[in-house]
């Protein structure tokens, strides 16, 4: 076995972090010869390229990036038909995210990698889960209801954090059909923004 796939098993297994393999990824000309030789995954949401570049343009930090780049090394190891034993943390931690969340939020992996994350201290388990859960609460704030979306959930997030719902009202004869718009609220700025949707 080459010491490439023992750096790809690394990661697949999860005894190789997300950072250094990111690291490596930047470093060993190698293993961008190797991936180079790979297409991007059907999933890759249209990027064209190979394999290199395709996890190059990930972002490290984001726990949805992190799945994506361990879901496409271990079809790589897969295809190759290389033996390994994939961790399952990258997939139970996004889980988690996903669960913490009423239906009305669909919250970017990356506010939670940046924002909320790094003061969540070492919880885990279902310390981990019941604080991400209070901290949803505590920094999506709504004056009486939360939204009710016509479509997916599209809550404003400025740069002091998500903005506070104000409040929906409904537009007919207006939009080709019956609209509804979102108001929130940036108190840092004292400005609103509006979310149009159409159902």
């Amino acid at each position: 076995m080459m010491d490439i796939e023992r750096h790809l098993i690394a990661f697949a297994d999860g005894s190789l972090e997300p950072s250094e393999f990111r690291q490596a990824l930047y470093n060993d000309s190698a293993l961008e010869r190797y991936l180079r030789e790979a297409p991007a995954p059907e999933y890759a949401g249209g990027r064209r390229g190979d394999l290199y570049v395709y996890l190059l343009g990930l972002d490290y930090a984001d726990p949805g990036d992190q799945l994506d780049a361990w879901g496409a090394v271990c079809w790589l190891l897969e295809e190759k038909g290389i033996p390994f034993h994939p961790t399952r943390r990258y997939e139970e931690f996004h889980r988690l995210l996903l669960s913490v969340q009423p239906e009305w939020l669909n919250i970017p992996p990356e506010y939670f990698a940046r924002s909320v994350l790094p003061a969540a201290g070492g919880r885990s388990g279902q310390e981990l889960a019941g604080w991400l859960r209070g901290e949803v609460g505590r920094r999506f704030r709504f004056v009486s209801e939360p939204p009710k979306w016509v479509q997916s959930p599209a809550w404003p997030i400025g740069e002091s954090g998500p903005l506070v719902f104000l409040g929906q009202f409904t537009v007919e004869h207006y939009f080709h059909d019956v609209a509804c718009v979102y108001v929130f609220h940036c108190q840092e700025t004292d400005s609103c923004t509006t979310v149009i949707q159409v159902a």
